[in-house]
C-alpha cells in the first residue's frame, strides 16, 4: 500500500487541526484523532465559508434589551458562537459608535463598557446553554468562557442531533414551558427540527438568523 493510500479527505473545517506552528491547538472534530491513531493522515477542506449577520446594533438594540427575559441560549452550530462572540467584540472595539442606541447615553467608553456592554453580556453567558455536539460546546467554551462571569453551564455536548437536543431541553425545564423563553441562535439554512419540536411543545423561543452559508 502506497503512502498516498493513506490520505483521508475531510470535508470540514481545518481552521482548528494541530499544526507544527501551533500543535497546543485542539481539533474540533473527534473523527480527526481517531484516523491518526489509526494511521491515516486526515486533510480537511471547508465545504463551506459562513458569514456572520449579527451585526453589534442589532445586539444592543434587540438582544441586550432583553437578556432578563431570557432563560437560555440554544447554539446548534459554532458559527452561531462565533457570530455571538464576534458581534460582542466589535461592540467592545468601539463602544461609543452605538451610543445612539441607549435609552440613556453614558458619557464615555469606559461608562458604556462597564454600565452596559458587560453586565448585558455577563446576563445573557449566565444562562443555561444548549448545543448540538461537542465542537459548538468548544467553540462556547473558547469564545464566550474567557468573559463569562463564571463557568459556563453547557447541556448537550454529547446530543449529536437535534432530535437529542430537544429532549435533553425538555428535560432540564426547570420551570413551566409556558415561562421559558429560549434564545436560539441560528444559520440561514438550518433545518426545522428542533423549533418544530420547540413549539410542539410549547416552550417559548426567540429566533435569531446570526449566520448565512
Amino acid at each position: 500500500m502506497g503512502h498516498n493510500s493513506r490520505l483521508v479527505i475531510m470535508f470540514r473545517d481545518p481552521t482548528k487541526e494541530p499544526s507544527a506552528a501551533n500543535t497546543d491547538q485542539q481539533p474540533i472534530s473527534e473523527y480527526h484523532d481517531k484516523f491518526v491513531g489509526a494511521g491515516y493522515v486526515p486533510v480537511s477542506f471547508p465545504v463551506i465559508e459562513p458569514h456572520s449577520t449579527l451585526t453589534p446594533q442589532w445586539l444592543l438594540a434587540e438582544i441586550f434589551p432583553r437578556t432578563s427575559n431570557f432563560t437560555g441560549l440554544i447554539f446548534t452550530s459554532s458559527n452561531a458562537v462565533k457570530a455571538l462572540s464576534g458581534a460582542y467584540q466589535a461592540a467592545l472595539a468601539s463602544p461609543l459608535g452605538f451610543i445612539d442606541l441607549l435609552p440613556s447615553p453614558t458619557a464615555t467608553a469606559v461608562e458604556m463598557v462597564e454600565s452596559v456592554l458587560q453586565p448585558q453580556w455577563q446576563r445573557l453567558l449566565s444562562l443555561p446553554i444548549f448545543v448540538v455536539g461537542k465542537a459548538t460546546a468548544t467553540a462556547c467554551h473558547n469564545l464566550l468562557g474567557p468573559t463569562a462571569p463564571a463557568p459556563l453551564v453547557i447541556h448537550g455536548q454529547d446530543s449529536g442531533s437535534a432530535v437529542n437536543l430537544l429532549k435533553i431541553i425538555t428535560n432540564s425545564l426547570t420551570a413551566s414551558p409556558q415561562s421559558t423563553h429560549l434564545l436560539f441562535l441560528s444559520g440561514d439554512r438550518r433545518r426545522s427540527t428542533l423549533p418544530d419540536g420547540l413549539s410542539e411543545r410549547g416552550i417559548q423561543f426567540s429566533e435569531v438568523t446570526v449566520y448565512e452559508t
